[in-house]
């Protein structure tokens, strides 16, 4: 029969083996690997200021003037155009053969009295045959050999009997560009 003072220590003793045993027995180390890929970041410049040239609304109603990002410009309310207009132009570099997207600023006026509002902002890439005359976001170019030019169009509202004004109204504006 077992003395009854050896039984507490001999349990004791039991548990402390066991205890070490058993987290030795339902641990494992396993070996993993971390890696990363390092891009050049993303810069855009602008090359050519967007303009709309000269224009000569309609004076008892609203104009809009489109100019496309390939530098077409058109007035569907029939507003004069007199020339002197020129699509936005941008460099974009970053990683070679990286693709990446195109945010535009919605709206934008165009400073002066009664101001003057450019939106729907279009874009052609010149590396993404499928990135012509679209909008912001529909369309992901490439930065072929880490470079792009991307040239920009926009939509200008002209309120009827717009005051002329020289030296012509200025507005500021922002293109993001971003990884995808």
């Amino acid at each position: 029969m077992l003395n009854r003072k050896l039984l507490p220590a001999m349990t004791t003793a039991a548990i402390v083996a066991l205890s070490g045993f058993s987290s030795q027995l339902f641990a494992a180390d396993g070996a993993g690997t971390a890696s990363v890929v390092i891009v050049a970041p993303l810069d855009i410049s602008q090359t050519t200021g967007l303009n709309f040239g000269t224009v000569s609304p309609d004076a008892t109603d609203p104009t809009s003037v489109v100019l496309t990002s390939g530098g077409a410009i058109s007035s569907p309310d029939g507003a004069g155009l007199f020339g002197g207009h020129a699509a936005g132009s941008f460099t974009v570099s970053g990683g070679a053969g990286a693709v990446y997207t195109v945010s535009d600023p919605g709206t934008v006026q165009l400073d002066g009295a009664n101001g003057l509002d450019a939106s729907s902002f279009t874009f052609t890439s010149a590396n993404t045959p499928a990135c012509n005359d679209v909008a912001a976001g529909s369309c992901t170019p490439t930065l072929t050999g880490g470079t792009d030019t991307l040239t920009v169009g926009a939509t200008l509202s002209v309120p009827a009997n717009h005051p002329a004004q020289v030296p012509p109204y200025v507005g500021n504006y922002t293109l993001t560009v971003q990884y995808q």
